[in-house]
């Protein structure tokens, strides 16, 4: 019997969303929750179950749920509505795309979803309420700490340190061995040679 699943958030990202977790044996999206319907075509096979009044009615039922609101401009507001379904005792698992690479010896927090054609290689460590988003690359070794996005084509290669909340933009490319804050932002097609000088490096 396959477990049942809310998106929380109606936008293009939550429609995303919808692709990764519909890949995903053993999970049924019963619907989204947003403040009216949604107008993205990847939502329109689902139903809208209403505004956010309604979560506590799924999680009486044992629904788990999944963040389908972007980390751009809405970093803060994630992290609020991941307090507030976890407050309410929501459960909200883990998402992998069925085209997604995952080593075993890698390790994937609860509430990050890994969008289709991501690569997490050997030894790298996810954590909780990521976005890795479609065809990204996270070397070997690498740690991303909470509430991360490492969007669209990104390559994290290994070793690297990426502090919380911190967002790596579509196609950056960050060496090997490079240390970020917390809520550093990268933006799309940089490339991060070297950790900057408030890192905590030791060659700085």
């Amino acid at each position: 019997m396959s477990q049942g699943v809310v998106i929380v958030g109606g936008g293009g990202h939550a429609a995303s969303v919808a692709d990764v977790v519909a890949s995903c044996i053993g999970f049924l999206i019963i619907g989204y929750v947003d403040h009216e319907p949604s107008s993205q075509a990847g939502l329109s096979a689902y139903e809208w179950l209403g505004d956010d009044s309604v979560i506590p009615d799924f999680i009486e039922t044992g629904c788990s749920f999944v963040l389908g609101v972007g980390q751009i401009p809405y970093a803060n507001r994630r992290v609020e509505i991941k307090d507030r379904l976890l407050q309410a005792g929501a459960t909200l698992p883990s998402f992998i795309a069925s085209s997604a690479v995952v080593s075993p010896s890698a390790s994937i927090g609860a509430g990050t979803v890994l969008h289709h054609g991501s690569i997490v290689n050997a030894g790298a460590q996810i954590g909780d309420f990521c976005i890795v988003n479609s065809s990204a690359l996270i070397e070997h070794g690498t740690c991303i700490a909470d509430h991360c996005h490492i969007a669209t084509g990104a390559t994290v290669n290994g070793d690297c340190s990426i502090g919380a909340r911190s967002f790596v933009g579509s196609g950056a490319i960050i060496f090997q061995g490079v240390n970020l804050v917390e809520d550093s932002v990268i933006r799309a097609g940089e490339v991060v040679a070297r950790s900057p000088a408030n890192s905590g490096d030791p060659e700085d």
